[in-house]
């Protein structure tokens, strides 16, 4: 098996960051659709702002936007730029998918 990006979500901001909820990443449930990114999956964030990197797992929210909670949230800060990439598995042998690539702010 390799693992391949699946998608790529950029240009997105952190509206809100909260240490003292259950730790993951919030993410509109319209750009999830768009990324193909399912409830609980696994994902990478990518702070552009202060190079942090760390894993987590999505749950979409239904506000717009991106918010960060618990442990995750001492790694961003609120307006900071983030990138979330999401992975998947493929046979050396598959049709390689091209990924698909998100702008948070369209």
């Amino acid at each position: 098996m390799i693992t391949m990006l699946k998608s790529k979500i950029h240009n997105v901001v952190v509206h809100r960051s909260d240490p003292s909820c259950d730790g993951s990443i919030g993410i509109s449930e319209e750009l999830m659709i768009k990324a193909d990114i399912l409830a609980y999956e696994q994902v990478h964030v990518l702070d552009s702002n202060n190079g942090n990197r760390f894993v987590t797992y999505a749950i979409p929210i239904s506000a717009p936007g991106i918010e960060v909670y618990g442990p995750a949230s001492t790694q961003v800060k609120d307006n900071d730029k983030l990138v979330i990439l999401a992975y998947r598995q493929v046979t050396e042998n598959s049709d390689l998918l091209a990924p698909r690539f998100i702008d948070g702010k369209k």
